[in-house]
């Protein structure tokens, strides 16, 4: 990974550095767990070395994004009681949903961690988007219900928090007194100002905490400072009014404010782990192009929506393999039908389905490939109108010309590199002048991801 640039430095600890950094790629089956390279692995560095991409699966996608979607259908989770197939609980909320929001993908689906919590994950987020149930309440149920969170909310309702040891019980990161002393003197220092009237030095106290904290982990410190409700544009007569309503200073006692502190200390955390997730799971369900990522919407593409529509709740409901079984599963190339029976289906039926939608195209078996290019191409065209217009393509060939990765990095989310990004906004450019004649998808000679955008293939360079 060095010596491809995929990262920088020297590890204190080479192998469990390693072992870190490759773990994703035993997770889809790439590599075992000796790190060996899988049958899965040889066939994509097989694909990618011939530039070998064009299939002829139904999905339309090339051969190693279906290879990807395969591994990612086969991917199972069983560990610390979590007992769950991620992807295709992915498939059964879009199925149920038919989209799920940025902060619904980011902080609820992840914890669908079993059977159990698949359900009740589906109701919170139907009570979510109806106002009834916050992010922040979902986390917190969660968290309640998990044996060393009750145990730590135990100790508080019945010890209190009297000083650092105790306060070492309830921040659970096992790490020392030294590690937690400086969220032990806020601990305190937060509550004496909960006991007087709030003022300027109070507030120098709280913005003193959130910059400590931005310097630690900026995620943790952005939950914060929502949750004290500041903004530098508020006046301090008007948020000493909105301190009022802040729940750790309108606590009736110390027991009951350890309580919400520790809520909020650990909430803070879980958002901030969520988010670091979140990102890193667009990038592994990206690989299978079969997911859009539309700013704040989530969604499958439009024949992956039809096909998996009926046998998403079958997908979730699959038999868990044991270790051995799984090894041998998850690294091995198996033909799609035959990973689930479910996935044994009638592409008639799926067609039928996709007609009854869209009841102004023809949609058959013959051309239902013609259909699916031509909704990519409908969308292509939306996303040249609201992301590339002339005066965006000017912009974005200035940033490539200084170099400027920041802003080209900042404009959108590009999963390619630069030379890549430069042949990508090239075509369409040549596109827009020609007033957008002919099949631009076609012409262009790039492979692209389910949100059209261009991607490069760094996981065989990793492998190689």
């Amino acid at each position: 990974m060095l010596e491809k640039e995929f990262i920088t430095g020297e590890a204190n600890n080479k192998p469990k550095d390693a072992r870190q950094k490759t773990s994703g790629l035993v997770q889809i089956g790439v590599i075992d767990d000796n790190r060996h390279i899988t049958e899965i692995g040889n066939k994509i560095i097989d694909i990618i070395e011939k530039q070998d991409f064009k299939d002829e699966n139904i999905f339309n996608i090339n051969k190693d994004s279906y290879l990807y979607l395969k591994q990612l259908l086969k991917l199972q989770i069983t560990d610390n009681g979590i007992s769950v197939k991620p992807f295709a609980v992915l498939l059964y909320f879009l199925a149920e949903f038919q989209y799920l929001s940025k902060e619904e993908f980011t902080y609820i689906l992840p914890l669908a961690t079993n059977m159990e919590y698949i359900k009740l994950m589906l109701a919170n987020i139907k009570m979510f988007r109806n106002n009834q149930r916050t992010i922040e309440e979902i986390i917190q149920n969660k968290m309640e219900n998990m044996f060393n969170y009750k145990n730590a909310i135990e100790f508080i309702k019945e010890n209190g928090i009297n000083n650092i040891e105790d306060f070492m019980v309830i921040d659970m990161s096992r790490k020392g007194t030294k590690y937690v002393k400086p969220m032990y003197n806020f601990y305190n220092e937060l509550y004496d100002i909960s006991q007087r009237d709030f003022d300027e030095r109070a507030l120098d106290t709280i913005l003193t905490f959130i910059k400590e904290q931005s310097n630690k982990n900026s995620k943790v410190a952005k939950y914060w400072k929502n949750y004290f409700k500041y903004s530098t544009k508020i006046l301090i007569e008007e948020y000493i009014e909105e301190t009022k309503e802040i729940p750790l200073f309108n606590c009736k006692n110390k027991k009951e404010y350890a309580l919400e502190f520790f809520k909020v200390m650990h909430t803070a955390k879980w958002k901030a782990t969520l988010e670091d997730y979140a990102d890193l799971n667009k990038r592994y369900i990206s690989l299978s192009d079969i997911v859009i990522f539309d700013n704040d919407k989530i969604e499958l593409d439009v024949f992956p929506k039809y096909f998996f529509l009926n046998i998403s709740k079958e997908l979730v409901n699959t038999e868990m393999l044991n270790k051995e079984e799984y090894a041998d599963f998850i690294s091995n190339n198996i033909e799609f039908n035959k990973i689930y029976n479910c996935l044994d289906i009638n592409v008639d039926d799926v067609i039928i389905q996709i007609q009854t939608d869209y009841p102004n195209k023809v949609v058959s078996k013959d051309n239902i490939k013609t259909f699916i290019e031509d909704e990519k191409l409908r969308r292509f065209n939306e996303l040249i109108d609201t992301k590339f217009s002339e005066n965006q393509l000017v912009e974005l060939f200035k940033d490539i010309e200084n170099n400027d990765r920041t802003a080209i990095n900042d404009y959108i989310d590009w999963n390619s590199d630069i030379p890549t990004i430069f042949e990508y906004i090239l075509g369409i450019t040549w596109y827009r002048f020609s007033n957008r004649n002919g099949n631009i998808l076609e012409y262009m000679k790039l492979s692209l991801d389910a949100n059209l955008l261009p991607k490069t293939h760094a996981v065989v360079e990793l492998l190689t």
